[in-house]
């Protein structure tokens, strides 16, 4: 689970194309609580650092879907966040989750092995504001998450 909420948000940071917001990085990340809703969903809060040397970042309608071999495991949808100009802070992020269609809980348990979840692929969409600029809507498909998790090592 915490692999996956990085993921999504170091996927969507690093890949919003100018230079200087390329250098976003997460610094920590704690779960803070998980309450289950049902059998299929979650909600999902967390405290995450982050390292931002650029301008000030608005995310919403931040959400994205992790598959593994054709089949949607999951769901996510991370509330609207703002990250504050050249500053190192942490954010309190909530996040809904929910299964995919077809997908169980013990399919959603794979993602804890480490080679299974290398081999998933991501969806993500979000609309991204830097600074004053007009909000830019951004989406990427099939992002390996073995790729995102070499970016959260670096």
């Amino acid at each position: 689970m915490k692999s996956v909420i990085i993921l999504l948000g170091a996927a969507m940071l690093t890949l919003t194309g100018c230079s200087k917001y390329k250098e976003i990085r997460p610094t920590s990340f704690k779960l803070e609580s998980v309450s289950v809703q049902g059998l299929r969903a979650m909600d999902i809060e967390m405290a995450v650092g982050v390292n931002n040397p650029a301008g000030q970042l608005t995310i919403s309608d931040f959400s994205g879907e992790v598959e593994h071999s054709g089949k949607v495991l999951g769901n996510v949808t991370v509330h609207p966040l703002v990250l504050h100009a050249k500053s190192v802070e942490t954010y309190s992020i909530t996040a809904d989750m929910t299964l995919g269609d077809g997908a169980s809980l013990l399919d959603l348990g794979k993602l804890l092995d480490k080679k299974t979840l290398e081999e998933c692929t991501v969806d993500l969409q979000a609309v991204v504001k830097i600074g004053k600029k007009a909000p830019k809507p951004l989406k990427f498909e099939d992002i390996p998450v073995k790729k995102l998790m070499d970016l959260v090592k670096k």
